[in-house]
């Protein structure tokens, strides 16, 4: 009888101490990381000539407005053109609801004129 609770007290904490796998679902990732796989500042940089706003430009557009996140975060997977001008965001369909919200949060936290 000893042996079997002994067995069954290894087998219960033979985990412990490990770290649970993680999903890349529950995986953080960065705006900055996002920013950069998605090519972002190929187009939002600081002297661009297409009329493209800058992260700054976006955030003072966006400021104080409470439906900024949840407008943006649907807007950008489609892309589309009309908010600042006729130059056409290419839409951004693969990247999930999540890391597009990460990168709106991200951005509309941009001091003004900080890019």
């Amino acid at each position: 009888m000893k042996k079997i609770i002994l067995l069954l007290g290894v087998f219960m904490f033979a985990g412990c101490g490990e770290k649970p796998a993680t999903s890349p679902s529950e995986k953080h990732v960065t705006a900055a990381e996002i920013i950069d796989k998605s090519g972002c500042l190929g187009c939002h940089h600081d002297g661009n000539t297409m009329n493209v706003p800058t992260w700054s430009a976006v955030a003072q557009k966006y400021r104080g407005n409470t439906d900024a996140v949840e407008f943006l975060v649907k807007k950008i997977p489609h892309g589309g053109s009309g908010s600042w001008g006729k130059m056409e965001m290419p839409p951004f369909a693969d990247l999930t609801k999540e890391e597009v919200r990460v990168v709106v949060k991200d951005i509309l936290a941009t001091p003004i004129s900080s890019f």
